[in-house]
């Protein structure tokens, strides 16, 4: 291979090249803020650079300073005065809707703490949140402060790149100006590259795509460029089309989403793009559909069949390692694979396969690519270039290098000296013995209904118990109510088995914006694989009285073995705030969160008998009101809680509304009198059912004094909340609930986003008995599970479903609720309408006791 750094000398260094910015009137760049656009020629960015650079000259040569800003003058202008000055800049993220506070702010913090910037500059908005977080110094530049003095120009600056984060936290990667220089000579000699040429560009500069490509790169070749933020592109992805008609934009690169995007949201209308040469795909694993669909949807837009092209590229080798340029007409540019044997990593092609893979073009010149194994088996990709990163900066891991090759970490082959890339090694999944790349199955999936697309992201993770991975799959839905998830989770996986032909073995639907993603807008797979497992495997702990027993699916009192796999009941007898705060119960609660994992959940099922019984003693016998009673209740508590948290600050904890009053007992006159509440006075003294449920709402409004999540299921139960009067298919006795677990679950994974695992053992016989109230609400539910029907009070049964239909709902009927239908029983005309199924069902049920 040449030894391009032989290079080096013939080439311009910084401060040669950037001086000839001085004087020159030449357009460098225009950049779009809303629907305003600007302009900006070299010798006005000359005068900007010189400006800010003077802001930073009393910073130490050769420090790292981080750059937030948003797509905008300062950003540029910033970047370059760090060079001018010796400093070394890095562009990150900058805070925004996108990118969540909580995830912007851990991952700047871990960013100083490992690099230790001399300086974060920043927009104003920015800078003044930032500056209340980290300790390092945070300006904000003013480019229109004139410079004092004329400065030295660095000759050989360094830039810094951040990974994009995609298996944990960005990893930086350092580079000098010479070592830019040679790779954008390399990557041009790859470009259609002609006087008339024009890049544009949406991508953000914290990518090497948007810094490199889309950038640094037309700026060093003298190449006008016109910059879009990224954030105003999704909102308004038409303005690229608009941008590249207006400014005959020649060049761009994106990622597949965006071709998606453009092609979703831009086709109703007519663009001129005859001016492009160079629609590059580059980012990700290109799927070759994506890009004939974008071509057949803007090919009426005066859009040329050749003017499509491939990177492959990274950070780690500055950007680009390979490029071709492809003929949409033409099918030479991707190979059609045998699916069943792709899987057993074998490449044969099939020219009737649905399954296409993309070449990405010839190796650029100084750059050598090398697989670990021939064709037509796919292994991991190796590059060998003379500006490829040697180690991470700041980095425990310093060796990069085998033999002298970088492991990309991707997986492909090289077929007639092209590349091809199948998907990261990272990401493979091997379970049951077949290969499985998870974006086949995220493409799949975010085109279903009710999918955010792109928000889905699939995983594995070695079962031991099957000798194999499991195949786990994550995506956020839309439209949906939480009732539905679970059937549009069991439909998700059947749609994967029987398109794709791949088992699902967990899959978990989450709300909008719920999963990780990195910076460049990639999902990130091993953060959200362990956000998952962690929360997943997060024990749950309910203490309480009896009641605690709702948590289980048998209904049965005093029965935690058909609870769901990582809930546990501890029954703490006969507990109130009176008692809670002295021992026995006190040590007793103690002494059971010692023993709990690192976050576990703890969730108290407190407040049955300060109702029935503490708050009418401390109205009787201290003459307190009801305020006062609740507010001394609530107060004990809070000494309590406070108590726990000191002794496990580690754990989570969360308030379980007491159930509603039910009608209870009448007070025990042997007992009222009594000036003390022990344990046997706490089952008798009890006041009227009216007081009671004043007492609960009361002592429920209370609640969030205490300071912790608050778990109710009351608006679910209760068919009127002014009364509380509670559904009669929950009511167990006169104090207990049942058919409440699902409840119960459902409001702890929202509050915790943890997973609530399978129930241990489940019960032999678990029917529900139907009463009159609520034979209406279970048989629509019924047939809106079954059938996806919605269900009128005219609904014709026999209209809507088949024989094989009606035999199904029955054979339901009969295993789900206590019904028994005559033998031989044949006459469908009992069950035309929805009523009369109604009717027809009540006739045969079993009657509650």
């Amino acid at each position: 291979m040449k030894n391009g750094l032989n290079e080096i000398s013939d080439m311009p260094n910084f401060q040669s090249f950037f001086i000839q910015f001085k004087d020159n009137p030449q357009e460098l760049l225009s950049y779009r803020d809303g629907d305003q656009i600007h302009k900006v020629s070299k010798e006005e960015f000359f005068q900007l650079v010189l400006n800010v650079a003077e802001q930073l000259s009393n910073l130490k040569k050769h420090n790292l300073v981080l750059l937030s800003f948003e797509h905008s003058l300062d950003l540029f202008v910033s970047f370059f005065a760090c060079l001018a000055q010796d400093l070394i800049p890095a562009i990150i993220a900058h805070p925004s809707s996108k990118v969540s506070s909580q995830e912007f702010f851990h991952k700047i913090k871990m960013l100083c703490q490992q690099h230790d910037p001399s300086l974060i500059l920043a927009c104003k908005n920015t800078k003044l949140i930032i500056e209340k977080e980290v300790e390092i110094q945070v300006l904000s530049p003013d480019l229109h402060l004139l410079n004092r003095n004329d400065i030295s120009f660095a000759k050989n600056p360094e830039f810094t790149q951040f990974s994009s984060g995609s298996t944990g936290l960005p990893k930086a990667i350092k580079y000098n100006f010479s070592q830019l220089l040679l790779h954008i000579n390399d990557f041009k000699s790859c470009l259609q590259i002609k006087k008339h040429a024009q890049f544009i560009s949406w991508l953000p500069l914290y990518h090497d795509m948007g810094l490199i490509s889309c950038f640094l790169f037309p700026i060093l070749e003298s190449v006008p460029i016109h910059l879009i933020d990224p954030f105003y592109w999704i909102q308004h992805p038409h303005i690229l089309l608009e941008d590249i008609e207006n400014c005959r934009a020649t060049h761009t690169w994106m990622p597949n989403f965006a071709y998606k995007h453009l092609t979703k949201n831009c086709s109703s209308k007519t663009y001129n793009l005859s001016s492009m040469e160079c629609f590059a795909s580059c980012a990700e694993p290109i799927d070759p559909d994506t890009l004939i669909h974008f071509y057949q949807t803007f090919r009426s837009s005066q859009l040329k069949s050749s003017s499509f092209a491939i990177t492959y590229a990274m950070a780690e080798n500055i950007f680009a390692m390979s490029h071709g340029q492809i003929d949409m007409e033409k099918q030479n540019w991707y190979l059609r694979v045998n699916q069943e044997q792709f899987r057993k990593n074998q490449i044969v092609i099939d020219a009737q396969s649905p399954k296409k893979i993309a070449s990405c073009g010839f190796p650029l010149k100084n750059t050598s690519i090398h697989c670990t194994s021939q064709f037509p088996n796919y292994s991991n990709v190796l590059i060998q270039s003379d500006y490829m990163a040697q180690e991470y900066w700041n980095n425990p891991v310093k060796d990069l290098l085998t033999n002298p090759y970088f492991d990309t970490k991707d997986l492909g082959f090289l077929y007639q000296n092209q590349l091809y890339i199948c998907g990261r090694d990272s990401d493979l999944i091997i379970s049951r013995g077949i290969n499985i790349f998870p974006q086949e199955i995220e493409d799949f999936v975010s085109s279903q209904q009710g999918i955010y697309p792109g928000r889905v992201v699939c995983m594995g993770h070695f079962d031991p118990d099957l000798s194999t991975e499991k195949v786990i799959l994550l995506f956020e839905t839309k439209n949906i109510s939480e009732q539905d998830y679970a059937i549009l989770q069991n439909k998700i996986s059947q749609a994967t088995y029987l398109e794709l032909g791949i088992i699902i073995d967990e899959v978990k639907a989450y709300d909008h914006k719920s999963l990780i993603k990195t910076s460049s807008g990639k999902i990130a797979r091993l953060p959200n694989l362990e956000f998952y497992l962690s929360h997943k495997n997060k024990s749950i702990h309910v203490l309480g009285c009896s009641h605690i027993y709702s948590f289980n699916q048998s209904n049965e009192l005093y029965n935690q073995d058909s609870c769901s796999k990582n809930i546990f009941l501890k029954q703490i007898p006969v507990v109130s705030a009176q008692n809670i705060i002295t021992n026995p119960r006190k040590e007793e609660v103690e002494s059971y969160i010692q023993t709990l994992n690192h976050s576990a959940i703890v969730l108290f099922y407190f407040g049955e008998q300060d109702i029935r019984t503490y708050i009418p003693f401390l109205i009787r016998k201290h003459k307190m009101s009801v305020a006062n009673a609740v507010s001394h209740i609530i107060h004990n508590y809070q000494n309590f809680i406070n108590s726990l948290k000191k002794l496990r600050p580690d754990l989570q904890y969360a308030w379980i509304v007491p159930p509603p009053p039910g009608k209870g007992l009448a007070p025990h006159p042997r007992f009222v009198n009594q000036s003390e509440l022990s344990n046997e006075c706490y089952y008798h003294f009890l006041d009227t059912e009216l007081h009671r449920k004043s007492y609960a709402i009361v002592f429920k409004k209370s609640l969030p004094q205490l300071g912790l999540p608050i778990i109710d299921i009351w608006p679910q139960i209760l068919t009127d909340s002014n009364n509380l009067e509670i559904d009669p298919k929950y009511v167990m006795d006169y104090s207990h609930l049942k058919n409440v677990k699902a409840l119960f679950e459902r409001e702890i994974s929202k509050i915790f986003e943890v997973e609530i695992l399978e129930t241990r053992n489940k019960p032999k016989h678990s029917k529900v008995i139907l009463v009159v109230e609520n034979i209406e609400h279970e048989m629509k539910n019924l047939l809106k599970n079954l059938f996806d029907l919605q269900i009128e009070e005219d609904f014709e049964i026999l209209t809507a479903l088949n024989s094989l239909h009606i035999v199904e709902l029955v054979q339901n009927i009969c295993d789900d609720y206590e019904v028994k239908f005559p033998n031989n029983w044949m006459d469908k005309s009992q069950i035309a309408s929805f009523s009369k199924l109604c009717d027809f069902v009540l006739q045969h049920r079993k009657q509650e006791d």
